[in-house]
């Protein structure tokens, strides 16, 4: 009976040994499996890390474009506003040299009704010189 125990035990023993060497398989297989997961996850990190690198850089670009494009836009407002302040300036001379037109007119005008009068008096003054030296 002693050799039915010892045989029994040895048996189950040896199942036992067995489904412990299963199990130790399962996990160095599962192991494996984590290990190799583990490296596939750290070379996408590393990728994507690459690329956050590389979007940044782009983000930089674009805000400095940013930048440059306000600065321009404000040369530009300012050309803009000189050069509204140099059409009103010429607005504002055209207006006077229409005026000044209009008072060169309008001496001239008076020149020429003056010179009129002038003319006809000294036909008067003719005639009258004329009848004086042959009355």
């Amino acid at each position: 009976m002693v050799a039915d125990e010892v045989r029994a035990l040895a048996r189950r023993t040896q199942l036992s040994t067995e489904n412990i060497k299963q199990i130790v398989d399962r996990l160095v297989a599962g192991s494996t499996q984590s290990v190799a997961a583990m490296g596939h996850s750290r070379v996408r990190v590393e990728e994507n890390v690459a690329k956050s690198a590389s979007v940044e850089q782009t983000f930089d670009r674009i805000a400095a474009a940013i930048r440059e494009i306000n600065q321009i836009t404000g040369q530009i407002a300012s050309a803009t506003e000189e050069q509204t302040r140099t059409s009103e300036s010429i607005t504002r001379q055209t207006a006077q040299l229409n005026d000044f037109n209009r008072e060169t007119s309008l001496i001239v005008n008076q020149n020429r009704e003056r010179l009129g009068h002038l003319e006809a008096a000294f036909g008067d003054l003719q005639r009258a010189l004329t009848r004086f030296r042959e009355g």
